[in-house]
């Protein structure tokens, strides 16, 4: 039994490094949306490749953040303190 403590307690230190990591993509993706939007207005010209970089980030971020969402629930019991 405590060998699957342990288990479940290395998962949700991986969970809580994957949370962290999303926090850090979702603030990526805010500066790159926002550049680009100043790059737009003011010099009336865009780059598609920075459109691509923010939708796979958005992408990342949507698939990650589940990880978290699931580990905020009751559902993730060996955790004491929320997961943020």
């Amino acid at each position: 039994m405590n060998t699957l403590l342990a288990g479940s307690r290395w998962i949700d230190a991986i969970n809580a490094r994957v949370g962290k990591l999303t926090g850090w993509l979702i603030l990526l993706t805010t500066l790159i949306s926002a550049g680009n939007a100043l790059v737009r207005k003011i010099f009336d010209t865009s780059s598609n490749a920075l459109l691509e970089v923010q939708w796979y980030l958005f992408a990342a971020v949507f698939l990650l953040v589940r990880v978290t969402a699931f580990c905020a629930t009751p559902m993730c019991a060996s955790t004491s303190s929320p997961v943020v």
